[in-house]
């Protein structure tokens, strides 16, 4: 299992913990935007952009693994030069 679902009450992390009205607000914003873990790609050779809806999903249409996409955003590097 992974996270900390299975973790409750005083074994879980954040037991006991608050989140700041910052914070809130600003879950609050992504959730209402829907546009939490979308993934924007732009093919820099044709200037075209597509917005997926996951990591996966981005993953599925330039041909790679979920986890390329990942280390890809994460990095700012463009994928295979593009």
């Amino acid at each position: 299992m992974y996270g900390f679902a299975h973790k409750k009450g005083e074994n879980h992390p954040l037991f006991g913990k608050t989140r700041s009205e910052s914070t809130k607000s600003k879950i609050s914003g992504a959730m209402l935007s829907g546009q939490k873990g979308c993934v924007e790609v732009m093919d820099e050779e044709t200037g075209k952009t597509t917005i997926y809806s996951s990591n996966y999903q981005a993953a599925r249409a330039i041909e790679c693994s979920e986890i390329t996409v990942r280390r890809y955003i994460k990095s700012q590097m463009p994928y295979k030069g593009r």
